[in-house]
């Protein structure tokens, strides 16, 4: 029924020419507006339709009457004379009317037309609006209030102008929307937006708060930003700690695995040289001692041999380790640049271990060729036959 009601007084509206805010003349111009006409005036009280210098029952088509339109029934509908009388009431800030008509430009929210430029501003102010409020802890939405708790409650009651719908700036709106869109950490989100709005208004008065967000949408924007930022800098510091903290035992464990690995071996360096050289008899001929003593130096270097193989091999595992952490400190650097340097650590004690391991690699490796080497002299020492050959080629 209030659709019908509605439908009949916007007929009437569009055909009053209006001379002040809500007064005018009416031009009957056929039987439907008469009969519109009757059906309003018979009613004042519901349709706020008033003639002041005319009675219904004498009045024809074709006549222009004196007319005043008062406000209908709040059931019926909204019928503003400007967008200011529009967002008048607490709840036409907060949402907009189901119903209404702008008679200052002759538009119908029910209508399938476009909306004034107007009224697509309020609709995107709307959206700011149940942002807020979606971050704040209520919304008063009979006394069009947003409610925000912070040691205790703080207001900002919505209030604004058409003045300040026309010079919104919808590009932050829009901007500020968008960075809320998404669902991902959209609590904490929220949460750092009512921080952002009760730092940036709680030092203007109860009633200039709102005002003073609209007036400074990109400083809330920006203090939006710079929230986040710093909460998922947190929130990726704690994940990147705990997969660094992950990947540094596995790289250490790794690394000391290089030497494991070869502790047997390298356990048996003073048997299989330094020792074994111990074993060698005098042999002043060629005889048993002298093949003994040959089998014993061979042995020996065939095991140095196939250690300084298996160090060099280790050693190359060292640079494959090696070139794998500075790829995943690259990765970090690109990935999470403004937190990188807080992990050098990390990669110091790496590289601390990896050089270590190093120069034990080396160090055997030199141990081995000096076992080697202290076998060569006990050979060439107890074995004459290969000491006066070894002479003889010298002195050739």
């Amino acid at each position: 029924m209030s659709q019908k009601q509605f439908d009949l007084l916007v007929g009437l509206y569009r055909r009053v020419e209006f001379v002040e805010e809500r007064e005018g003349k009416l031009t009957i111009e056929d039987d439907a507006t008469l009969g519109a006409l009757k059906a309003v005036a018979a009613d004042q009280g519901e349709y706020g339709v008033h003639l002041p210098d005319s009675d219904i029952d004498t009045v024809t088509v074709g006549e222009t009457i004196s007319v005043e339109m008062a406000a209908p029934r709040v059931g019926i509908g909204v019928f503003a004379p400007s967008f200011g009388d529009l967002i008048r009431p607490p709840s036409a800030r907060i949402a907009e009317p189901a119903r209404y008509y702008l008679i200052s430009e002759c538009y119908n929210r029910c209508d399938d037309v476009p909306a004034p430029e107007i009224v697509n501003r309020y609709r995107k102010l709307l959206e700011l609006i149940k942002l807020l409020g979606e971050a704040a802890a209520y919304v008063d939405n009979a006394k069009a209030h947003l409610v925000y708790i912070h040691e205790g409650k703080f207001d900002v009651p919505v209030q604004y102008s058409g003045e300040d719908v026309e010079a919104l700036d919808t590009a932050a709106v829009d901007g500020l929307v968008a960075s809320l869109r998404s669902d991902t950490h959209r609590e904490q989100r929220l949460a750092i937006l009512a921080e952002a709005v009760r730092e940036l208004t709680q030092s203007t008065s109860l009633q200039g708060r709102f005002q003073m967000l609209l007036a400074h949408l990109p400083d809330l924007t920006k203090r939006f930003n710079d929230g986040y930022r710093l909460f998922a800098s947190s929130f990726s510091y704690e994940k990147v700690k705990d997969e660094l903290e992950v990947a540094r035992m596995e790289y250490a464990a790794k690394i000391h695995k290089v030497f494991a690995d070869i502790q047997n071996q390298v356990l048996g360096i003073p048997v299989a040289t330094v020792i074994v050289a111990t074993q060698m008899k005098v042999a002043d001929k060629v005889d048993a001692n002298f093949y003994t003593n040959v089998a014993i130096l061979i042995g020996a270097w065939i095991f140095v041999t196939l250690v300084a193989a298996l160090l060099i091999n280790q050693n190359h595992t060292l640079d494959v380790l090696a070139t794998e952490i500075k790829r995943q400190r690259k990765e970090l650097e690109k990935l999470h640049k403004e937190i990188a340097d807080s992990f050098s650590d990390v990669f110091g004690f790496l590289n601390h271990r990896l050089l270590v391991q190093r120069y034990l690699l080396n160090g055997v490796l030199g141990i081995v060729l000096i076992g080697g080497l202290v076998t060569t002299v006990f050979f060439f020492v107890l074995t004459s036959p290969a000491k006066d050959a070894l002479t003889s080629f010298i002195g050739h």
